[in-house]
């Protein structure tokens, strides 16, 4: 199973969902607080049509990692959400996700226009060229992106940062619209404990994996979050923390009660490699022995050919020089050996 799978799967999970966008934007706001029932999933592909005349049309398409309406929030109508993993820096995703959002909020345009004519509204001649009544609106679009690799983020972080230093800013703002983007490292969050759901237990391990013990230590000590962890959760961890052994692991790591004991997992994992270490090793010991048992071993034939040459014997070395049992001979009466 591929990565974004993997994560998108986990992070779709309603409850996940409600507590990862609590943490990050209505945390100081308990009345705009989110819930898991006021959630809900729409299409995640989004398109429009671009006609440059004489049946010439342009389409284009984007297929969102996570999309979801919340509804009563804000003093709005509704809302929509977006989620978007990233494992690797990417340098235009403030365009991306303008271009994700422009298509949403084309969406609900098109929405409206296909509700009107399902209808049979009367428009006027702005109103029909439009496609809206004067009275409709549409609803914000935010978009979070979930950074989830190893290095800094060091892309830019809004439009602007795409335009280079040599840009006078101060114009941009007075002429052009900016469009920042949210990033969220989640390998920096420190404040983890925060969180509602399994995220903490998640998010718990990859603030603590940099050293073997280290992470070995900090599982024993929060067993009761790692003992039966939901198997979405367990493979999102090998995920984020970037051991995919994990997932090799599942069958003889699942409990009884259907979770998976991520203890055990990371007990096997590190006896495994242990095991792996010492096989590694028996087999260098062995390649080395070989090769000092080869070596000697053509010391002593070179030092056995230089006495017989030197007495005139090289015919009898030569015919004696695949015969193990006389070369021994040979060794021990010129004393080599």
């Amino acid at each position: 199973m591929k990565n974004d799978v993997i994560i998108n799967k986990y992070l779709s999970d309603n409850d996940r969902f409600a507590d990862l966008y609590n943490h990050l934007v209505f945390c100081g706001e308990r009345d705009k607080k989110i819930t898991p029932e006021e959630l809900s999933d729409i299409n995640p592909l989004s398109g429009m049509a671009l006609r440059a005349g004489k049946g010439d049309t342009q389409v284009i398409k984007r297929n969102r990692d996570i999309v979801k309406k919340i509804s009563n929030k804000t003093g709005i109508c509704f809302m929509i959400l977006g989620i978007e993993n990233q494992m690797n820096v990417h340098y235009a995703m403030p365009l991306r996700c303008m271009l994700y959002d422009a298509l949403t909020y084309n969406d609900q345009v098109n929405a409206l226009r296909k509700m009107h004519n399902r209808q049979k509204d009367k428009m006027g001649g702005e109103e029909y060229l439009s496609g809206m009544l004067k009275t409709d609106t549409i609803s914000p679009v935010m978009t979070q992106v979930i950074y989830y690799g190893e290095e800094e983020w060091d892309g830019p972080m809004s439009l602007y940062d795409m335009f280079g230093d040599k840009v006078d800013k101060e114009f941009l703002k007075m002429h052009i619209p900016d469009y920042p983007i949210h990033v969220l490292n989640i390998c920096k969050i420190k404040d983890y404990e925060k969180f509602k759901t399994d995220l903490k237990a998640v998010i718990g391990l990859i603030q603590n994996k940099d050293t073997k013990l280290g992470f070995k230590k900090y599982i024993e000590e929060n067993k009761e979050l790692y003992r039966n962890l939901a198997l979405d959760a367990y493979e999102a961890a090998a995920v984020f923390i970037h051991k995919k052994q994990l997932l090799d692991l599942e069958n003889i790591v699942r409990t009884e009660e259907g979770g998976m004991d991520m203890c055990k997992a990371i007990d096997e994992m590190i006896l495994e490699g242990e095991l792996r270490g010492e096989q590694r090793g028996e087999q260098r010991g062995e390649q080395r022995g070989e090769q000092i048992g080869e070596a000697r071993g053509l010391d002593l034939m070179g030092r056995l050919a230089k006495r017989m040459w030197e007495e005139g014997k090289v015919k009898e070395f030569i015919e004696f020089a695949c015969e193990q049992k006389k070369m021994a001979e040979l060794l021990e009466e010129y004393e080599i050996i």
